[in-house]
Parts: C-alpha cells; sequence; structure tokens
C-alpha cells in the first residue's frame, strides 16, 4: 500500500488573484464551502478525491464516495459534511472507529492536515479556503527558450534534432514512445483512466521513483494533485511535488529538469527539497492550445544516474500528449455533466427556464446549493380518487391518472413553478426557486386556478361517475431549498415549516374544487385575486391559529 505524505501543496500562491464575477440575483446561490481533497491510496497509486459540496461517505460499500475493501471496515463507516461553516467529519457508529491522532472520535472538526485513519487506511486532509484562492492567469502560456511543449512540431524538432546529429536507434525508440503514449493515452474517455495511464508511461520510460499529477481546478485556479505513485520501497515525500521546482516550470512556462538538485543553485537551498532529500526531479506542463491545464512531476530521491536531457525530452512527450487526452477527457466529462444535469432539471422544470438554470448549477458545480429562501409552496390532491381508483382495473386506473397528473405539471410549468414530486395522486410544487421569482405567490394561485380548469376540461371527456376533483392548498413563507438525500440520490426539494403548513391546508381545510391559501399568500395576492376568509383553524402539529382564505378567482379589470 502507498505511503502518504504530509503536508499541503501550494504552487500557485504566487500568482495573480481572479477577479470574482458578480452574479445576478436571479441565479442560484453561489456560495460554496472550502474546497477539501483527501488523499488516498487507490491499488498500488494515490489518489485525490474532491469532496463534493454536499458530503460523502466512506466505507466498504461499493456506493460510497471513498470506497475502502478492508474486511474491517464497516460497509458505511464514516461520512464527511460541511456544516456550520466547517467540514465535519462523523464516524457512523462503525465496529473498528474513526480515528485521528491516535484518538478515535465521534465528531471531529477537520482542519488542514489532519490524518484519518480508518483500518490501516490513512488520508490525508487538504482544505483550502477559497479566500485564499490564486488564479493562473490566463496569458500562462508555454513559450519561450528550452524545451517548449505547447507546440507539437516544436517539441518534436527539439527533441528529434538534425538527422545527422540524431542516432536512428534513438529516433526509433522516440518514435515508438509517441506512438505507444498516443495510443494509450487518447484511446481514454475518462479522465482518471488517463491519467492513471499516463502515470504508468511514466514509470514505464523513465527511471522515476516518484511522479504526480496535478490539475488545475476551473473555479480557483489553484494546482491540485489529482494522481500520485510512489515505487514500492521508496520513501514516500513528505509533500505531493517540490513547491520550488513546480513554480519554477509555471514561471519559465517550460519543461524544468534538475539533474542534481544539491549543485543546482536555483534549488540547492529550497526547504522542501532539502526536505524531501529529492537527488533529481522534472517537471513538465500539460498544455495543450496555449493554456495550461496541469504539470507532471516526476523525482528521485536514490543515489544514481541523475535525470538528463534524453529524460527531459521524454517526460515533454508524455506531458505533450497527456495533455491533449486531458483536454479530451475533460471535454466529455463536461459535456456528459451537462447532459446529467439537464436531465434531472427537466424532471422538475419547464423546458424553457432549464438552459437558465443549468448555466446557473455549472457555475456552482452542477449542485444546487441548500439555501433559505421566501417562497410559495403549492399541494393539489385529487379528492375521491382512492375510491374511484376501488372500481376500475389497475391499468385503466393508472392510465386515468397519467393523463391527469400531465395537465397538473403543464400547468405548474405554465406558471414557471418547479415541480418537485409526485405523492400517489398528489402533486407537490413550489415557485420562487431556484430562478428568483418576486411574484412566486401570484404564480402559485395562477397555477392552481389553471389545474383545475384543465381537470374540468378533461372530466368532459369522462361519464358523470369517473370524474375527479382537485382540493389544493398553497402557502408562502421561508423554506430551505437545495439538493436534499442521501450521496447515491439527491432530489431538489423544498422543507420547512412553510411546506408542513401548505400541506395542512390542502388536506384539511380545502375541500373538492376549492384552493386554500394562507394569511402570508393572501397578503401577497389580494390585487390579483378575490377571495373569502374562513375562520381561524388549529392545523395538526400546531399550537397557533392559522386564518386560511379560500381562493374564488380573478379580480376582473
Amino acid at each position: 500500500m502507498p505511503r502518504l505524505g504530509g503536508s499541503r501543496y501550494d504552487p500557485a500562491s504566487a500568482l495573480e488573484p481572479r477577479p470574482t464575477d458578480s452574479e445576478s440575483a436571479n441565479t442560484l446561490s453561489m456560495t460554496s464551502p472550502p474546497k477539501l481533497l483527501l488523499r488516498h491510496p487507490v491499488g498500488d497509486q494515490v489518489r485525490w478525491t474532491e469532496v463534493p459540496p454536499t458530503g460523502l461517505r466512506i466505507g466498504r460499500r461499493e456506493g460510497c464516495g471513498i470506497v475502502i475493501p478492508h474486511d474491517e471496515v464497516s460497509r458505511e463507516h464514516a461520512e464527511l459534511c460541511f456544516e456550520q461553516g466547517r467540514w465535519i467529519l462523523r464516524d457512523l457508529h462503525s465496529a473498528n472507529g474513526t480515528w485521528i491522532a491516535g484518538a478515535r472520535i465521534a465528531e471531529h472538526a477537520l482542519q488542514d492536515g489532519d490524518r484519518i485513519q480508518i483500518d490501516d487506511c490513512e488520508l490525508l486532509c487538504w482544505i483550502d479556503a477559497p479566500s485564499a484562492a490564486r488564479a493562473l492567469s490566463d496569458s500562462m502560456v508555454c513559450a519561450g527558450p528550452g524545451l517548449d511543449v505547447a507546440s507539437f512540431e516544436k517539441l518534436v524538432a527539439q527533441v528529434l534534432p538534425e538527422r545527422e546529429r540524431t542516432p536512428l536507434g534513438e529516433a526509433r525508440t522516440l518514435l515508438r514512445l509517441f506512438h505507444r503514449a498516443t495510443e494509450t493515452l487518447l484511446g481514454h474517455d475518462e479522465l482518471d483512466a488517463a491519467l492513471q495511464s499516463l502515470l504508468a508511461l511514466v514509470f514505464e520510460h523513465l527511471p522515476a521513483e516518484r511522479a504526480t499529477v496535478l490539475l488545475v481546478d476551473p473555479s480557483s485556479g489553484r494546482l491540485v494533485p489529482r494522481w500520485e505513485h510512489v515505487l514500492p520501497g521508496v520513501a514516500a515525500s513528505g509533500q505531493a511535488v517540490s513547491r520550488h521546482i513546480a513554480e519554477e516550470a509555471l514561471r519559465s512556462k517550460q519543461a524544468v529538469l534538475v539533474g542534481d538538485a544539491a549543485a543546482d543553485e536555483r534549488f540547492s537551498l529550497a526547504e522542501s527539497i532539502r526536505a524531501q532529500h529529492i537527488a533529481s526531479a522534472m517537471c513538465a506542463p500539460l498544455c495543450h492550445g496555449g493554456r495550461v491545464g496541469g504539470l507532471l512531476y516526476v523525482d528521485r530521491s536514490t543515489s544514481g544516474a541523475a535525470f538528463g536531457a534524453t529524460e527531459l525530452g521524454v517526460l515533454s512527450i508524455l506531458s505533450t500528449i497527456g495533455a491533449a487526452a486531458l483536454e479530451r477527457a475533460q471535454i466529455r466529462a463536461s459535456l456528459e455533466h451537462e447532459r446529467r444535469v439537464r436531465e434531472r432539471l427537466g424532471r422538475y422544470h419547464a423546458p424553457s427556464v432549464v438552459a437558465r438554470i443549468a448555466s446557473a448549477a455549472e457555475r456552482a458545480g452542477g449542485v444546487m446549493q441548500s439555501e433559505e429562501r421566501e417562497l410559495t409552496v403549492l399541494f393539489a390532491d385529487l379528492a375521491g380518487f382512492t375510491r374511484f381508483a376501488e372500481q376500475l382495473p389497475a391499468r385503466e386506473v393508472t392510465q386515468v391518472l397519467n393523463r391527469i397528473l400531465e395537465q397538473l405539471t403543464q400547468a405548474v410549468f405554465a406558471a414557471g413553478g418547479t415541480l418537485d414530486k409526485f405523492l400517489g395522486d398528489a402533486v407537490m410544487a413550489f415557485f420562487g426557486a431556484p430562478l428568483a421569482q418576486p411574484d412566486h405567490a401570484s404564480r402559485a394561485v395562477r397555477a392552481a386556478l389553471d389545474m383545475q380548469e384543465r381537470l374540468r376540461v378533461l372530466n368532459e371527456t369522462e361519464p358523470p361517475e369517473r370524474r375527479l376533483s382537485l382540493h389544493v392548498g398553497i402557502n408562502t413563507g421561508t423554506a430551505i431549498v437545495g439538493d436534499i438525500g442521501a450521496e447515491q440520490r439527491l432530489d431538489y426539494t423544498v422543507i420547512g415549516d412553510t411546506v408542513n403548513i401548505a400541506s395542512r391546508l390542502q388536506s384539511t381545510v380545502a375541500h373538492a374544487d376549492e384552493i386554500a391559501i394562507g394569511a402570508a399568500t393572501w397578503a401577497l395576492v389580494r390585487d390579483e385575486f378575490e377571495a373569502t376568509a374562513l375562520p381561524p383553524v388549529v392545523l395538526r402539529g400546531r399550537s397557533g391559529t392559522l386564518e386560511p382564505y379560500l381562493v374564488r378567482g380573478r379580480r376582473h379589470a
């Protein structure tokens, strides 16, 4: 099992900060927790896993965010979640415990550099606050003298110079490397598979002892480690890479060779190099289309032949082809992610608003962040449907219900609402999220009236004994809205007392063909609709009284 190092790496700390784009109020909340990465072994390599804003679980079960396939690890051993401004590690009553600094913990607020011990697996924490983020300059291209990796033609000219100065055997070897790397790296559609193959090629063609792939985080511009590999029997470094060597690769915009770290005046006094006992190292930007997407770093700490120009050429070839494979995999991942986002949004929203929400969700990493917001919730239920269903075959009941639910859904979409869920023969929807809608209460009442009209039209095609009616409850107030649920399944939904009151208005106040609304909703729509005040009621589960109103229709101009 690979051994893990300790201190964090920040090669972009000296780079300029990226300005923050201001977002309009008509988009999703962009607030997100500080980035948390966990460094942990995966087979004979080491993976850096970014914890999503919604958290993840660690355990033996395949569905966990980080899987530790050891018998001593519980199926769901521990979980990570962001609460009250902190990343929390919580043990899930595991048999053998979750440990930090030799102490068994039930719950622990994580700090940068914490080491989590689960069985014999150690996970190193890297917490990176967004306020400290630094960006790579848009002009960061790999240009200038030396081994230029920005252009494939230039790289070939540098690695394979004039014919008379290049032995035929060496040329053939390098061409075989080109072919092998191209065939291997460009054959992967999935990002992590491509990066693991890149590391495998490094150890196949270079006398490296340690190798790390770092990628540029698109949200902050920081370089973050993704995969690393250490040869068996070689001491793991205290850092993912030497910060000084990585910074030199970024500053010079070219591949960097440190043939003898002790003798190289650029690095001989660098603390990170001395601490890791680095004897020789190389670092090459993953540069494609003039932009840096990451770094490929290798080093060795034992005595023996130092890296030279030939090894630097090999690393540059691998980094150049690896950069193309990286961009290809990232584009495919981005397209697949957008497809999934739009597919999921299509469950809740009309096609006309999916594109607007999808663009905001992309900026939030594809996750609808939970937030408190004022909105209006609607519950609509078919009155007498249970008795109706008892009189017909199940197939016919399903057909009737599907036709009705389709029309109720279209009424929600027509008003710009969010379809939360179907509850048997009932519909739950809300208005005012994820896109801000100042008239959310009015939209909800319009949707309810539209539902009644659509059901009336459907009833005209049915005999009297098969006609159904609707009772609706609507309430306005603050609630928590966002992606809520388990790691394996997140639903965009709304929770809170506002939701409970809307449900009670529908089930206990509104009768067939009635729309009952709360006082807060009435205060917002009284200029647009007519309603009748009902006597105060005490709803189940509440101590105080509520003043409901029955909507009679729109006011006439």
